[in-house]
């Protein structure tokens, strides 16, 4: 097995912006099915909180040591409460705005072992309004300009629409911060002139679906959607195929995955997107 040494990053700033969550878990074993429906009984053992969303992004870019900064909405609710105190605890500069009329992004898994039993998802994408997002972009302008790297985590719950993206991707431009995306918008029109996208394969296929180019000609159709919406790297992770890395230049570099016994594959792409921001 390859180890590798993990760089200092200690003096990079980097700034994520997106839609914060949280992960709640909750934790149980599965010895019955219930009587009053065909579904398990979990009988719960303990309850967990995780930072998710943009906060996983920043999470890991902490973990990393990098200083951290993340923007975003959360609710004046407990879980926005939680969401922050996390963040304080972890060190990471916290630039969320609260609003009193939207839920907190959450959500919850129940865990019966090893096996995820059901989520339950609360979430009010439709509330968050411009008014919410230009509030977001007055936090973002200063902290873009003090950014070694940004990050867009977008997972479609309202703080990134098309037109608050492509004004912080204009916003990097003019001040030459690099900026990352982790797309969950197959129209990838939003994102012209990112640094980098990092789609896993079934994004990237629906992009390039909606293009008419053919998924299975990887190299062909990744050149394209760079050079049409002016990409400098295009980094398609493909489970455990590991990933491709292609550039404006028509360069690719493949990576593998190392096989690892795993029960919960949620959030690896916030951990691609925060080493690829963190090396670049």
């Amino acid at each position: 097995m390859t180890h590798y040494e993990i760089p200092d990053f200690s003096s990079i700033q980097i700034l994520i912006a997106g839609d914060v969550m949280l992960d709640r878990y909750i934790w149980g074993s599965v010895e019955r099915i219930s009587p009053e429906a065909p579904i398990p009984v979990v009988l719960v053992k303990d309850r967990t909180h995780r930072l998710g969303g943009a906060g996983n992004v920043a999470a890991n870019l902490a973990s990393l040591r990098c200083r951290t900064t993340i923007a975003g909405i959360v609710g004046t609710d407990r879980a926005g409460e939680t969401i922050i105190e996390m963040l304080a605890a972890r060190g990471i500069d916290n630039r969320c705005i609260s609003a009193a009329t939207i839920p907190t992004v959450t959500k919850t898994r129940v865990m019966g072992g090893t096996q995820q039993v059901v989520r339950l998802d609360e979430e009010q994408p439709q509330q968050v309004g411009h008014k919410h997002r230009e509030e977001l972009l007055l936090v973002l302008a200063p902290e873009i300009v003090r950014a070694n790297a940004v990050i867009l985590s977008d997972y479609g719950k309202g703080a990134l629409d098309k037109v608050m993206t492509e004004k912080c991707i204009h916003l990097c431009r003019r001040n030459k911060t690099p900026v990352f995306i982790d797309p969950k918008n197959s129209d990838w029109s939003a994102y012209n002139g990112a640094t980098c996208i990092t789609p896993n394969l079934k994004e990237f296929s629906q992009a390039c679906t909606g293009l008419g180019l053919d998924p299975a000609k990887l190299e062909t159709s990744a050149i394209t959607l760079i050079q049409k919406y002016n990409f400098e790297y295009l980094l398609i992770t493909r489970g455990s195929a590991g990933m491709v890395l292609f550039d404006k230049n028509g360069q690719s570099a493949s990576i593998p995955a190392m096989a690892r016994d795993v029960y919960d594959v949620s959030g690896a792409g916030d951990t691609v997107i925060a080493l690829m921001a963190a090396g670049f």
